[in-house]
């Protein structure tokens, strides 16, 4: 069987095979061109309608490139170019090889479109995901807030209840100095910083401190501080 002869292919040619020679051809560009043009219609065409997927190729494929002189290439493992077909007019072979081309785009396109689909889906919930996130620190921060306003509001109002007024009545000249660290509240006083309950009013305390501070050089503390000294009684 004599060896096949040694052909360069041209950009108007149409080099056949997977991979190989037919991906790696730069001067493929013509019959690439063609494909990627017209997969898509090609594929609408019903599978079982042979003669019409036929005279597609025939009309959008094969005349193209013999009207620009390209020929039907086929790469070989030998690293040869066969030229096809064997018969000029049997164009089996180049069909089926148009039809492989197109069924291999249409694989292409489809994969390119799943993983982009994919790519989207894993963005939106990545984004979803986030969204939730921040969502739940604002109202995690919120709930804070909300708690430290309410403790302090608390807080202030046991202040103000609980922490009885305090009337300083240390400084007046109608108490007597033994009684200079001694502070009058609404419900009993202050001596030495403790503070001492009485049923008194203020002015009650008050007049009792008044009276008892006319006693010159009296040092005793008021009865109802606490007094032992019988005198005060």
């Amino acid at each position: 069987m004599p060896r096949p002869t040694a052909i360069a292919p041209t950009k108007n040619d149409a080099v056949f095979g997977r991979g190989g020679g037919s991906n790696k051809c730069r001067k493929n560009t013509c019959f690439r061109d063609l494909i990627e043009h017209h997969w898509i219609p090609y594929s609408s065409i019903a599978h079982h309608q042979t003669r019409a997927k036929k005279a597609y190729v025939k009309e959008f494929v094969i005349r193209p490139i013999s009207e620009m002189g390209g020929r039907f290439l086929k790469f070989e493992s030998s690293g040869c170019y066969e030229l096809l077909p064997a018969c000029p007019t049997d164009l089996k072979a180049i069909y089926q090889k148009i039809s492989q081309s197109m069924r291999d785009e249409k694989k292409k396109h489809c994969a390119t479109q799943l993983t982009n689909m994919t790519t989207k889906k894993s963005t939106k919930s990545s984004t979803k995901k986030a969204e939730k996130r921040v969502k739940r620190v604002r109202c995690s921060n919120d709930d804070s807030s909300v708690s430290t306003a309410s403790t302090t509001s608390s807080s202030d109002s046991f202040s103000s209840e609980e922490e009885p007024s305090i009337i300083d009545y240390s400084h007046s000249p109608s108490v007597a100095d033994a009684w200079m660290d001694i502070r009058l509240a609404p419900n009993g006083a202050f001596k030495d910083d403790e503070f001492v309950e009485t049923s008194m009013g203020e002015d009650e305390m008050m007049a009792l401190l008044n009276y008892e501070s006319s006693f010159q050089g009296s040092t005793t503390e008021p009865f109802w501080l606490g007094a032992t000294d019988e005198t005060a009684m």
